[in-house]
Formats: C-alpha cells, structure tokens, sequence
C-alpha cells in the first residue's frame, strides 16, 4: 500500500494549492518516516520513492523546515555508502537539491563530521550523476568553513580527478560550475597550494582558455592570472604552463 500511496502523492504534488494544504497538516513528517528509518529494515523501493517526492517538496520553506526538524538530511547523507544503485542515485540528486540551501549548509556548518560522506562520494564517483555532484561542491564551496574541509592534500587530488574525468563530456553550464568551484576553492591558501601542485588541473584551465566559448575561457583565464599572481614560485609556474 506505501508505493501507490506515494506515487498518489506525486500526482497530488502537481497541485501547488492541494500540497501546500498537504504540508500543513504534517505530510512532510509522515513521507520523512520512511527515509528516516533504518534504511537495512526499509526497501530500496519505499526509501526511493519517498526521497524523490520530499525532493519535489523542497521549494516550499513549510516543507524544508519540517526536513530540518526531522533531520532528515543527516540520515540521508550516509546513504552514499548504501549497497543499491538506486538509492545511491537518489543520494546524488538529494545532494544538488539540498545543498543549494542555505538551511542545509547551515546544518553541515553545525555538524561537519557529516561532511565526510560528501568527501566518500569522491573515493568512487557515479560519473552518470556528475552534474549533481559537481552542482553540490559549488554550492557548498560558498562557505569558506564548508571549503576548509575539503582542502586536504587527500581530498583535494580526488575532486581533481572528478573533475578532470567529468569535464570531459560536461556541457557549458558545469564546465562553468566546475571553473567557479575552482575560483572558490583558489581564495583558499591550502586549496590554491593543492591547485598549483596538481598540473592536470592547470592543464585543463589551459584547455579551457583555448575553447571557442568567450564566457569559458573567460573564468579559466582570469582563475590563471590569479594562480600565477599568488603563486610563490612563479617562475615555475609559469614554465610549467607554457610548456603544454
């Protein structure tokens, strides 16, 4: 009975004025139940379809505010370590939604331990879900706390391969997220010492400054001439770009 009540409620959630109403008397609450629970208990199934309709819900500030009472999105940040494709995927698109909020990332900033399930989905990216891993970096590298917790000399190689791979196939619209989580992460010294130290990446700001696109090569040129007037050695810089 849960799956048909469900895919109900996705109907239901077409009608702004009959789901608002929905929200009010605690739909939220009840849906978050089922993600809430011990996902080893639950299935795939029930979890996913209940994910992907609180994830239709989230636009509405009743619905995010009854998300952050339960939370609900420290329970489904582990859910990367979750042994089925499916859920996995839903944790990808949970991640670019709820992340562009600013009451998410507020929580994150109250308990950054859980910030390490963000950094596990680097160990082995589902580049099928680039897009909204990339989105999810950028909008959490708005905050410089956030950010702090990725510079690591462990992290930072590993979300460099990500976006080396994921570049390769990204339309203009992440190519563009991908160069400004990049800007971002070169306002911080360590982040800008592990960008300097890692050529692929200046390789590929080099690739991107050669692109047809203006708006492109734009943010790479401009992320390059910051890296070469902060750089402490650069000479060496310097060589290493003109020598591709």
């Amino acid at each position: 009975m849960v799956i048909p009540a469900l895919k109900y409620l996705n109907v239901l959630a077409d009608h702004p004025k009959i789901i608002r109403r929905m929200i009010e008397i605690g739909m939220v609450t009840i849906v978050s139940s089922f993600v809430i629970h011990d996902p080893r208990q639950i299935s795939p199934e029930i979890l996913t379809a209940a994910g992907h309709l609180l994830l239709r819900l989230e636009d509405e500030p009743l619905a995010r505010a009854q998300m952050l009472k339960s939370n609900l999105f420290f329970t489904i940040l582990p859910l990367v370590t979750f042994n089925n494709k499916a859920v996995r995927q839903f944790w990808y698109d949970a991640m670019a939604d709820l992340c562009n909020h600013k009451e998410f990332r507020a929580q994150l900033e109250l308990e950054p331990s859980y910030l390490n399930f963000l950094k596990k989905a680097l160990d082995e990216p589902d580049m099928e879900k680039g897009e909204e891993l990339s989105f999810a970096y950028r909008v959490l590298f708005q905050s410089k706390f956030l950010l702090g917790f990725f510079t690591d000399e462990v992290t930072m190689p590993k979300l460099f391969d990500f976006y080396k791979n994921f570049m390769r196939e990204a339309t203009k619209e992440y190519v563009i997220y991908v160069l400004e989580s990049l800007e971002l992460i070169a306002q911080n010294r360590e982040g800008r010492e592990n960008i300097l130290k890692n050529l692929t990446m200046l390789e590929v700001l080099v690739l991107c400054i050669q692109r047809e696109d203006e708006s492109v090569a734009n943010i790479a040129g401009r992320l390059l001439l910051f890296l070469l007037e902060n750089s402490k050695s650069k000479l060496s810089l310097y060589q290493d770009l003109t020598c591709r």
